[in-house]
């Protein structure tokens, strides 16, 4: 069932939109409930490692995350076959049994996620700037240096500086 049949309205553009190689979208996925999970610094630690070693294998450039202690923010490019779609849903499940290694029970993100494709005339460098001054304006660190769930497997953060 899709669209007035299920009672959900997609939010998603095409399917293949989201597989395009050189694509690059900003995606936002968010906590189940807003519990702030990741205030656990073991288990985001352990969710950086997964998104790192999930984009390698997959061939989507990170080029910007932000783990936040109750969502994640992605600048990511797809490079590889599969798309950015795919490689959220993947994500989201690999994390959730990690989360329940650390005694998380259910469901750990909500049901979908939040995109914006990035126009070819965007900044890629502001809005990697934008997605990291995420802690500072929420009081998190003063700089965004500082904060320890962020960061690039594309660049080195030198670039932002």
């Amino acid at each position: 069932m899709s669209g007035w049949l299920s009672g959900r309205r997609s939010i998603r553009l095409p399917a293949d939109v989201y597989q395009q190689p050189g694509i690059r979208a900003l995606l936002t996925i968010v906590v189940n409930s807003r519990d702030r999970i990741f205030e656990n610094a073991t288990l985001a630690l352990e969710i950086v490692e997964l998104l790192r070693q999930q984009a390698e294998y997959e061939r989507i450039a990170v080029l910007a995350y932000c783990l936040m202690p109750d969502h994640l923010h992605l600048l990511v490019r797809v490079d590889g076959p599969i798309g950015a779609v795919q490689f959220i849903q993947t994500f989201k499940s690999k994390s959730t049994r990690i989360a329940w290694k650390h005694g998380h029970t259910g469901q750990l993100w909500q049901r979908s996620f939040h995109d914006r494709l990035l126009r070819e005339t965007e900044n890629e460098h502001e809005t990697i700037r934008y997605l990291f001054a995420n802690p500072v304006r929420s009081g998190l660190v003063g700089t965004w240096p500082q904060y320890a769930f962020s960061g690039s497997f594309a660049y080195e953060l030198a670039d932002f500086s």
